[in-house]
């Protein structure tokens, strides 16, 4: 079994690999959104060094951290799901000998290997010597943080499952994905930090999942959660990893029923 799953982790990054032009669009991309928020937030910061709690050092790392974040949560994998479904490829996984959620999941997480390898570090490294980045403030901060990012990533694979099994409906997949990109955009913190919101907005967020793919793993990182704080982060999000797979599991089931496969 673990031969198999490193099997279809190291296709995918052989497919991101042969579709480098893709890594390098989400690098350019990425880059020029982290500079644009930067002269931003460097404005809203010209009078004041603490706002909401959040250092003027402490946003632009945030802003870094945030913005790789979104980049990789919808990085397109619904609209995967919708041309598999198109063209009829969905058959063929469906009569391999793994589940299928599973060879998604798994395939997603070479892909973040990738997206690490090929963007992720390259626009860290140019930040690093350019805007400057916040380290961690302690090894175990670090942990934790590498933790509560796997589960991030973990999570917001079973939101986009989740929304792409819509395409069984719709046969639409485009507009579902820039659904999904909408609430990651709002509810996760990463265009403006939770910490700003108003409290009745702040509520509706603590009820979604969505805060966990993001603001939750850069507030341990900037040791804006700590102490028992992070645990109860960690926890929420596992929580959250096993209301999203159950869920899914459910709507998976019953949407298989339902499948038209158009052209094949």
């Amino acid at each position: 079994m673990l031969g198999k799953i490193l099997e279809i982790i190291k296709i995918n990054i052989k497919v991101n690999l042969a579709y480098a032009i893709n890594a390098w669009g989400a690098f350019f991309v990425t880059l020029l959104q982290i500079f644009v928020f930067y002269y931003i937030w460097m404005a809203i910061y010209k009078f004041d060094s603490v706002i909401n709690g959040i250092s003027k050092d402490q946003i632009i790392t945030y802003i870094i951290l945030s913005r790789i974040i979104y980049t990789q949560v919808t990085s397109g994998f619904i609209p995967r799901i919708g041309r598999k479904i198109h063209t009829g490829e969905i058959t063929m996984d469906l009569l391999k000998p793994m589940d299928f959620q599973l060879f998604m999941l798994f395939g997603r997480i070479g892909d973040f290997v990738s997206f690490f390898a090929m963007t992720a570090f390259p626009i860290l490294i140019i930040c690093l010597f350019t805007l400057g980045m916040q380290a961690p403030l302690n090894f175990a901060t670090s942990i934790y943080f590498l933790l509560s990012l796997f589960m991030a990533i973990i999570l917001s694979f079973f939101v986009e499952f989740w929304i792409g099994l819509l395409t069984f409906y719709t046969n639409y997949s485009w507009g579902l994905q820039t659904f999904q990109e909408a609430l990651v955009s709002m509810f996760s913190g990463v265009l403006i930090p939770l910490s700003f919101f108003p409290g009745w907005l702040r509520t509706i967020t603590n009820l979604l999942p969505f805060q966990q793919m993001s603001y939750s793993p850069v507030s341990i990182y900037l040791g804006i959660v700590k102490g028992s704080q992070v645990y109860e982060v960690l926890g929420f999000q596992l929580l959250w990893i096993v209301i999203l797979f159950v869920l899914s599991r459910l709507f998976y089931s019953f949407a298989i029923k339902k499948i038209t496969v158009q052209g094949g």
